[in-house]
Parts: structure tokens; C-alpha cells; sequence
């Protein structure tokens, strides 16, 4: 006998599948579409601000990199008031019939069905049929007593119920063939409490089970229905959206992929998860459908606004653990089938969306500026949240940098990840993961513009530094190197590249006046007398050459004073140099020694290197290094209980005997981050001594940078 349902069972899914590629292949455009704004949406366009208007530039960039990089399947929309701003399709829905995703494509929105059944509720209670805050058994009569009388409809809505989400419970999982509706509430609602309800916030699919089955007594029809009926067709959603059973094929579906683990091909994701429409998931639906419903909700063509106001309202805080890459300083809150957060800037967003084996959704709504992102993505897990996350970026963070071309953008992540001067060690490596190839000055020198303008100068230096290794050839690189140092202030190496560049290309105009300016600016500084300088003044550049400068000692906080032009300040002043030292005058070894002072040594012997032939190593190699932080890394428990995360990158100086010197935080976490600030640093003081870098033969001191990452697993 069940052999005989195995058979049945497995016929049922080839005929679903069947069916499925068959209306994916002989129906869905085969081309991705191209977005013709219409004239509402070229007024949206021009309406922006100059910020705004590269800000979506840097969106464009982003999707159009994750594209490139074969990391993303899929579509999204970027709007704001109502209007569509950019609409973006890649990928296929179907690999096998080479589909194309389009704007029509359908995906299972997961946790977005929520959003759904939370406004099926409130409609309902707006019309006085339900009471938020009465028990659910008040509507569910044959409720098993100890959770109909004790669970309210708020609990449902926000996750508090105490109930077990069934997809843990046992019976559930392995028999899910055998299901139905009344079924599954069954076992949910007699399985024991998780906890008292209202005591804790915890997610759980069977809420909003629960909440369905309520839509359905109270309204007195079906679920699928009455959400039909009242939210699908009033937002003007396509016929192609609704909810589905799992059996039943679907027009213009995407299909899930994700990564075979010993091929590294894509593969159709293979599951039995949100099948059923029963208020939780299943909820199927285009970028254009959720673009259509999110401007029906803000216009109040399905909610009023009192009712509208209390749906989005943050009523139980909690901290989304399973969210990795949301922004560490900001407030998270249980809405009624949406999530609230409250940015850094006081913003308020709301959101929804979910993740299951190669499809994620996110729907996002900025209250504030009126933003709405869509992303829908049918390739591995999480990507959809992780592209959200990183528009959120660059809408509202200003020094979030996105390089325009792919390659730029993938040394970038691995440079925020796992610091520069790792990258720089495995440089070829690093660009060949994504079978690209270093073939032009234009990629390295772009990423360092980028830098420039985020005044990161000592990273821009690196990357240029590469470039001229690279492309030794290409006299753009002493322009945009002499560009650096004169950003830096030093002048000197400025002058040096300046000149190297005009012996390539004389005609130079720019050149040859700022080599102008420094001449007469070094010139009047030799005949100016120290300045007086007051509290709060800042210098000119002729200024700072004669003013007295303090010498910060970072290892024994001994504080030098001289009043000559040539000394080195500190390990962050890269002015003048060492080889002229001043009469009656004390010098700063560039990496601290065993006294405060030293007397004048030559620059091979005191310069910290930041680029050299080879980059000093941990001792195993980069691998070991990663696991010694994993292994060894003291993450504070009260960072921890606050949900601080986020990575501290500690720069350091590997000495030519291979110790560790003048350690200090580059970037670290606001405030200290709980102690993960004072965390990271100890970890790097403990290390053991690595493997002295070396440069034309010599090894020599050699500044570099480790990311530490603090995350809760």
C-alpha cells in the first residue's frame, strides 16, 4: 500500500513540474524588459534632488554589479511617492527552458503573504467583526481551551502566542502529503506553549494559520477568497497573482535554485516548504503586483487611515537574529504583518519578506521619503535581503561606496571584509573568483577615486600602488598617485610623481601648476615665520609647513616638539622625509622604538612600507589567520545580549623581526560597540609574531590591517 501512494505521490509532481516548465516555456516573455518611463514617471525623475539622483545611480550600480557577477536572479523596482524610479529584470525563471525573469514573472512571496492576512484582519476589524484585543477562541468556538481562551488576535499578529511553528512540530513535516487545512491548525493548536503568551516574541507560521482560519469564520468564505476578493482585485493585481496550492501550475512561475555543494553548478531547489495557502505563505506575485498593492495600501484604497496607522505601528520590539546583514545601530519592532525599524537617521521603515531555499522576497517601504524597494530574487538564500540591505545603504548613507564596474565592486566587498592589505597580498586571486582578469588601469583607478572621495587616502594610495604594479607602463598612474599624496599633504612624493608623470606626458597643464603651487607654497614657508596658531584655527598649506609640530608617541604617549618643516609628525604624516634631519632637532621612527626619541636614521630603516614585493603573513597563511581570530576572538557578552555586530578593523605594524607594533583601531564600532572595540585589539596584542614582509630583498616594516567580525551565529 505504500508503495503504491509513493508511486501515486511521485506521478503527482512529475505532472506538476511538467506542467509547470510548460507555461514558463510557451508563455513568459523570453527577453527581459526594459523600463519605459511613462510621463508621471519622467516628472519622479526629474522631481529628485541631486543626492537622490546619485543615490539611484548607485542602486543602478549595485544591481548591475550583483548581475554581472552572476549573484543575482531575478527583479526589482526602486520607487518613491508611487512613481517607479527603476525597474530592473536579470536571470532566468526557468534554467532549463532558458526563461528569462521578467516583470510579469511570478514568485512565492513567503512571509509577504502575511502582510496579506494581517490586512484581511484589520479590514475585518475596521468593520467591527473583530476585537484586536479579544481571545481568538471568541471566533474559533471548537479551539482547544488552554490557547482559544488565553492566545489574543494582537498575539497572532505579532508573533507573542507562545505557539509552535508547524513546521517544527514532528507529525507535521513527515506527513505534509497527507495534510489539510484543518489538520494542520489541529495539531498546532494542541501541541504544548512555547511560552505564556505575551511573555516573549517569537516567530511562528502557525499565528498566522490561526489568523486565516479566523478570515474565514468571521467573513464567511473561504481564505483564498476573501483576500481575492478584497485586497487582490481592489490593488489591481494581476490575474496571474494569488495564492496557490502546491499542486496546481502556476503561469509565469520562477523557479528556485541553489548551489550543488560538490559542482558548484545550480540546481533546482527541491522542498515541500509554503505550500499551502494558509495565511502564512503561498501568496504568489509579480514585482509589478507588489508595487500595485504597496501603493493601493499608502493610498488608503484598502485600509482607512486610523486602521492603516495601527497595521504599521511597532508594537512588540524584538531583535531579528536571523537578519545578518542589517545595520548594527538600529530598532526593530513587530508590526502587524509588517516590521518596523527605526534608522540611525530617526527614519522609519517598514518592511516584510522571507527566504527559503533559492527564492527571497523583500518589500520595503520608507514612510519618511516615500522609497519603496522591491527586490525578488529566485537564486540562493537570502540574496534578495542581502541586495535590500545594501539599497538601504546607499540611500541613506553617504559614504557607501559602489564602484561602477564589477570587478572594482567585488574588490571592494573583499577589502570591507577582510581588509586591504589581505587583498592586496592575493590580489590575482581574489579577481580571478569571479573568472574576470585585471586588463585595464581603468578598473583599480576608478576604486581609487572612489576612496579619494571618501577621504580613505592611505586605501587609495594601496590600490593605486597596485595599479602601477600592474601597469607599469600607463602614465595615468603617476597622476592619480601624485593626486593622492598631494590630498595627503605629502608634498614631497606629490612633487616626485608630478614630475614622473610630465617626463611621460609633457603637455600636462594640471601638472604643471600644482607643481607651481608647491614650489611657491615650500617657498614661502622658508620665509614665513611660525604662525600663531589659536584654538579651533586651521592651517593653510604654508602654514602647516612652519608651524611647531607635537609628536605623539602612540606606544609610551610621550609628546616631541620640534619647530623644523622636515620632521615626521607622527605614523599618520607621511610629510618630508628623513634624509635632511633638522640641526637641534629630535625625529619619530615611523614605528615606535624603545625610547620616545631617537637620533636621525635613514629612511630604508624607519619607513613603514604599505605596498612591497612581499606582504608580511601570519604564520600558516591566511587560512590560519582567519581560524586564530575564529578560535581565539573574546566576543563581549553584553554586545551580544544587545545584538551589536559588525566588523573592527585593527591596523598594525609588522616590524622586520616580525612583531606586532603600534596596534590601533582604523575603524571600529561606534561607541566601542559594547567592548568589541577593546576585544579586537587584545585579540591582535596576543597574537604570535608573523612573517616579516619583504621589499627589494630587505624585509621591512610593512603597516597592515585586519577585519574582525562580531557576529552572532
Amino acid at each position: 500500500m505504500n508503495n503504491i501512494k509513493l508511486y501515486i505521490y511521485a506521478l503527482l509532481f512529475i505532472t506538476f513540474f511538467c506542467l509547470q516548465n510548460a507555461n514558463a516555456q510557451n508563455e513568459l516573455p523570453n527577453s527581459n524588459e526594459k523600463f519605459r518611463p511613462n510621463a508621471a514617471q519622467k516628472t519622479a525623475l526629474q522631481s529628485l534632488s541631486d543626492s537622490e539622483k546619485d543615490k539611484l545611480i548607485k542602486i543602478q550600480h549595485l544591481l548591475r554589479a550583483y548581475d554581472a557577477l552572476d549573484k543575482f536572479s531575478g527583479t526589482a523596482i526602486i520607487a518613491k511617492n508611487g512613481a517607479a524610479l527603476y525597474k530592473y529584470t536579470t536571470g532566468y525563471a526557468s534554467i532549463d527552458f532558458k526563461v528569462n525573469c521578467a516583470l510579469v514573472t511570478q514568485f512565492n512571496t513567503l512571509k509577504i503573504t502575511q502582510t496579506f492576512t494581517a490586512l484581511a484582519i484589520m479590514q475585518l476589524a475596521e468593520q467591527g467583526k473583530i476585537d484586536l484585543n479579544a481571545s481568538f477562541g471568541n471566533y474559533l468556538t471548537d479551539a482547544p481551551e488552554r490557547t482559544g481562551s488565553n492566545i489574543t488576535i494582537h498575539q497572532l499578529l505579532t508573533h507573542t502566542s507562545g505557539l509552535q511553528d508547524y513546521y517544527d512540530i514532528f507529525p507535521f513535516v513527515y506527513d505534509i502529503l497527507e495534510k489539510d487545512d484543518f489538520d494542520i491548525l489541529n495539531i498546532a493548536l494542541n501541541e504544548a506553549l512555547l511560552f505564556d503568551p505575551g511573555t516573549k516574541v517569537l516567530h511562528s507560521n502557525t499565528n498566522y494559520i490561526v489568523l486565516a482560519t479566523i478570515v474565514e469564520k468571521v467573513a464567511n468564505q473561504s481564505y483564498v477568497d476573501y483576500v481575492t476578493e478584497n485586497i487582490i482585485q481592489k490593488a489591481g493585481l494581476s490575474d496571474e497573482a494569488g495564492l496557490h496550492e502546491w499542486y496546481k501550475p502556476i503561469l509565469f512561475k520562477a523557479k528556485g535554485y541553489v548551489t550543488e555543494k560538490k559542482t558548484s553548478k545550480l540546481i533546482t531547489a527541491a522542498n515541500f516548504q509554503d505550500v499551502f495557502p494558509l495565511g502564512s505563505e503561498a501568496l504568489y506575485a509579480s514585482v509589478e503586483d507588489l508595487f500595485a498593492f504597496n501603493n493601493a495600501f499608502q493610498q488608503g484604497k484598502l485600509l482607512g487611515q486610523k486602521y492603516r496607522d495601527l497595521m504599521i505601528q511597532a508594537h512588540e520590539p524584538f531583535a531579528n537574529e536571523a537578519n545578518i546583514f542589517k545595520p548594527t545601530n538600529c530598532k526593530e519592532a513587530n508590526a502587524y504583518g509588517w516590521i518596523t525599524r527605526t534608522l540611525e537617521n530617526n527614519k522609519t521603515l517598514i518592511y516584510q519578506g522571507g527566504t527559503q531555499e533559492g527564492l527571497s522576497t523583500q518589500l520595503r517601504y520608507y514612510t519618511d521619503d516615500g522609497f519603496l524597494v522591491i527586490v525578488l530574487s529566485n537564486m540562493f538564500d537570502d540574496r534578495a535581503l542581502e541586495i535590500a540591505e545594501r539599497i538601504e545603504q546607499a540611500l541613506y548613507q553617504d559614504d557607501y561606496l559602489v564602484p561602477n564596474h564589477p570587478v572594482a565592486f567585488h574588490l571592494n566587498d573583499n577589502i570591507q571584509e577582510y581588509g586591504i592589505d589581505s587583498i592586496g597580498a592575493n590580489l590575482t586571486a581574489v579577481v580571478a573568483q569571479q573568472s574576470y582578469e585585471l586588463d585595464r588601469h581603468s578598473i583599480l583607478s576608478a576604486l581609487g577615486r572612489g576612496y579619494m572621495g571618501l577621504k580613505k587616502y592611505d586605501w587609495a594610495k594601496k590600490v593605486y600602488q597596485w595599479n602601477l604594479k600592474h601597469f607599469p607602463a600607463d602614465p595615468n598612474n603617476y597622476k592619480d598617485l601624485a593626486n593622492c599624496y598631494l590630498a595627503m599633504e605629502d608634498f614631497e612624493m606629490a612633487t616626485t610623481y608630478y614630475k614622473k608623470r610630465l617626463a611621460v606626458v609633457p603637455g600636462d597643464m594640471h601638472a604643471k601648476k600644482t607643481l607651481k603651487r608647491i614650489a611657491q607654497q615650500q617657498e614661502e614657508a622658508t620665509t614665513t615665520k611660525p604662525p600663531m596658531i589659536m584654538p579651533g584655527e586651521k592651517l593653510s598649506i604654508s602654514d602647516r609647513a612652519t608651524a611647531p609640530k607635537t609628536i605623539t608617541d602612540n606606544a609610551n604617549s610621550t609628546e616631541i616638539v620640534s619647530t623644523s618643516p622636515t620632521v615626521i609628525a607622527n605614523k599618520n604624516t607621511t610629510k618630508n622625509n628623513l634624509t635632511n634631519p633638522p640641526i637641534n632637532g629630535t625625529v619619530t621612527a615611523k614605528y615606535p622604538s624603545t625610547t620616545s626619541s631617537v637620533a636621525p636614521s635613514t629612511e630604508s630603516n624607519n619607513k613603514v612600507h604599505t605596498v612591497v614585493d612581499k606582504m608580511p603573513e601570519f604564520p600558516g597563511g591566511q587560512v590560519a589567520l582567519f581560524k586564530h581570530i575564529s578560535d581565539n576572538l573574546q566576543y563581549p557578552q553584553v554586545a551580544q545580549d544587545q545584538n551589536i555586530q559588525g566588523t573592527v578593523y585593527v591596523k598594525f605594524v609588522v616590524l622586520p623581526n616580525g612583531q606586532l607594533n603600534d596596534i590601533t583601531i582604523d575603524k571600529g564600532l561606534k561607541d566601542g560597540g559594547m567592548g568589541c572595540n577593546d576585544a579586537a585589539l587584545e585579540l591582535v596584542r596576543q597574537m604570535p609574531n608573523w612573517q616579516a614582509g619583504e621589499h627589494q630583498g630587505k624585509q621591512v616594516a610593512v603597516s597592515y590591517t585586519v577585519p574582525v567580525r562580531f557576529r552572532k551565529r
